[in-house]
């Protein structure tokens, strides 16, 4: 009231240019030329990384909000009723799968652009990206009750013992493989530690998903879903011009296709139970 001698129209425009965004933008990507972007960063900022702890962190983030936005109501910067950074808080699992997927997307490009030479054996790759031991059996048989993550580490061993060059799909059933599982065999080969690197943000975006509420799980699902997608599209144009020149890096690429293509395959078959109905 001192500084705009009582006038609410002035105080109002001052209060909606200072804090709120355009209505054009996403509730995720308010314009950068305000200070609802900053609170919005801020929030983000602070958000845990698992889904789950989100309901504890919840009912303190929405005291603090609607305290926040009272005062500016009573203030005369904002029209009774705004809550934009309410809005946030109404649909705080959906923002934080948003927050969790632009921070995956870009983690895997960055992953992409770097070195696309060194590699190493799809098996331990495979191992690496599922964070498995090297000394693990393959399992005879998944449990059928119990620990939910001990029957998803025997699938992901599973998944990881169909990459075996003493393996061939004429011998799937002295292996113990049923014939319908011979089909998510891949022979043994190298692999760049890029495609290491995505299978490893893949398993991490689903596993992320399985913990999420339902529209956080879609996102997150999705994120994994174009992390592959965005292999498929930025590396052979960021590496092109020395995969055509050199023949080892074709042949890499061609064997990280055939990995990936097989992460995909086993990762449906890990995380279908775990995925909310």
């Amino acid at each position: 009231d001192e500084i705009f001698d009582g006038n609410v129209v002035v105080t109002r425009t001052f209060g909606e240019t200072l804090l709120l965004r355009p209505e054009s933008q996403e509730l995720s990507s308010p314009s950068r030329s305000n200070l609802r972007y900053s609170l919005c960063r801020l929030v983000e900022l602070n958000l845990p990384e698992d889904p789950t702890d989100l309901p504890v962190l919840a009912p303190a983030l929405r005291k603090v909000v609607d305290h926040f936005e009272h005062r500016l109501d009573v203030m005369g910067y904002v029209e009774s009723g705004e809550r934009a950074l309410g809005k946030i808080v109404d649909h705080l699992n959906v923002y934080h799968a948003k927050s969790r997927r632009a921070a995956i997307l870009l983690e895997a490009r960055k992953a992409m652009m770097g070195d696309y030479h060194n590699c190493l054996p799809a098996r331990e790759a495979h191992d690496q990206a599922l964070g498995l031991d090297d000394d693990v059996d393959s399992p005879t048989q998944f449990p059928e009750d119990g620990d939910e993550d001990a029957f998803l580490r025997e699938i992901r061993v599973w998944a990881s013992n169909l990459i075996d060059d003493t393996r061939h799909k004429s011998q799937a059933d002295e292996d113990g493989l049923h014939q319908d599982e011979s089909v998510f065999m891949l022979p043994a080969c190298q692999v760049t530690t890029v495609a290491m690197a995505v299978a490893k943000i893949v398993h991490r975006s689903l596993a992320l998903a399985t913990k999420a509420d339902e529209k956080g799980s879609v996102i997150l699902y999705h994120t994994a879903r174009d992390v592959l997608d965005l292999f498929r599209a930025l590396v052979p144009t960021k590496h092109g011009t020395t995969i055509r020149g050199v023949p080892r890096l074709a042949a890499l690429l061609f064997n990280d296709c055939c990995f990936l293509a097989h992460v995909a395959l086993t990762a449906g078959y890990m995380y279908r139970n775990q995925m909310p109905a």
